[in-house]
C-alpha cells in the first residue's frame, strides 16, 4: 500500500494503479533523494468490463439517482443525505448499494422529511442491474477521503451513466468535467448538477455517452493488460544492476527500523498530515 524511500529508490519503474493517489505518488516517486528519474506510469486498477452489458432503463421509471461503493461515515460526505433530500428536487429515487453498515445513513434519512425518498441495498448480487435503475451516478466523497474505490466509478462508466464526482477526492482525476462527468465542489454545485441533468435528458445523455467512450479506451483488463505485459517484457529484457550500488540511499535496514505504520506515513511525504493526526491523538475517538 506504500513505497518507502528503500523501495523508491530501487525501482526501475513505479505503476500508479490508483487514481485517488495519483499526485502524492507520482510527486514522490519523480525523483528519487538520489536525483535519479524515475519511468513513472499510470495503468488504472480496473476488472474486465468488456461484457459489462446495461439493459436500457424503462421510460416510465421515475428519475433515480444512485450511490454503490464502501459505506462508511469516513467515505460518504456528512451531507449526503441532506443534500438529496433537498425540497428542490423533483420527486426521485436515491439509491444506496454497496458493503457496510447503513445504519448512521438510515438514521439520518429518518430525521429528513423526504425518508420515502431514499432506498438502501448491500452489494448488489448484479452490478448491471442495480446500475440500469439509475438516471445519474454520483459519488460523494469528503474532503479527506483517501478511498480508492475506483472500480464502482469505472462500471458507471462503462454502463454510460452520467456522473455527479466531488473534486475532493482523486477520482476527478478519472472524468472530464462537462464532458464525461460533472465535477463539483459544494453541495450548492450538486444540487444544481442534479436539477440540470433532470430537466435536461439530452445532456444526460452527451455526458454518459462520452463517459462510456472513455471507458472503452482507457479501463477495462482489455486495455491495461496488454500494458501490464508490455512492461514485464521489456523488463525481463533490460540490463540487470546492482540495487545496492548506492548503499547511503538504497539500504534498506534504517526502513527495516521503523515501525509498519510510521513508514506508511512517511511515504506520505508532505500529504500525510490526516494520518499524522491520527498517530498523535491522546484518545481513540479524538483520532
Amino acid at each position: 500500500h506504500f513505497l518507502n524511500e528503500w523501495h523508491k529508490n530501487s525501482a526501475d519503474v513505479i505503476v500508479q494503479s490508483y487514481s485517488t493517489c495519483r499526485e502524492p505518488n507520482f510527486g514522490q516517486c519523480s525523483v528519487s533523494p538520489s536525483k535519479v528519474e524515475k519511468s513513472c506510469l499510470d495503468i488504472p486498477n480496473t476488472i474486465n468490463l468488456s461484457n459489462f452489458n446495461i439493459p436500457e432503463k424503462t421510460a416510465s421509471a421515475p428519475f433515480t439517482i444512485g450511490f454503490m461503493g464502501n459505506i462508511a461515515p469516513h467515505m460518504l460526505s456528512e451531507w449526503v443525505i441532506s443534500m438529496n433530500a433537498s425540497d428542490d428536487f423533483p420527486e426521485c429515487r436515491v439509491l444506496f448499494a454497496g458493503p457496510g453498515n447503513f445504519e448512521f445513513l438510515q438514521n439520518q434519512a429518518s430525521l429528513s422529511k423526504k425518508t420515502k425518498r431514499f432506498e438502501f441495498s448491500g452489494l448488489p448480487a448484479s452490478f448491471e442491474s442495480f446500475l440500469s435503475q439509475l438516471d445519474v451516478f454520483f459519488y460523494p466523497v469528503p474532503a479527506n477521503s483517501d478511498g480508492t474505490q475506483d472500480l464502482y466509478l469505472q462500471m458507471a462508466m462503462s454502463a454510460g451513466l452520467p456522473c455527479i464526482v466531488f473534486s475532493h477526492n482523486g477520482l476527478m482525476n478519472m472524468v472530464v468535467n462537462d464532458y464525461s462527468a460533472l465535477i463539483v465542489h459544494s453541495e450548492k454545485e450538486y444540487n444544481e448538477a442534479v436539477l440540470k441533468l433532470y430537466k435536461y435528458p439530452a445532456e444526460r445523455k452527451r455526458l454518459g455517452k462520452n463517459a462510456r467512450s472513455i471507458s472503452k479506451q482507457i479501463y477495462g483488463l482489455e486495455n491495461t493488460g496488454p500494458r501490464i505485459d508490455d512492461l514485464y517484457r521489456k523488463m525481463l529484457t533490460s540490463d540487470k544492476r546492482d540495487i545496492l550500488q548506492n548503499k547511503a540511499h538504497l539500504t534498506n535496514e534504517k526502513c527495516q527500523q521503523e515501525s509498519g505504520a510510521n513508514l506508511f506515513i512517511l511515504s506520505f511525504g508532505q500529504n500525510g498530515d490526516l494520518y499524522r493526526e491520527s498517530r498523535e491523538a491522546s484518545t481513540f475517538i479524538e483520532g
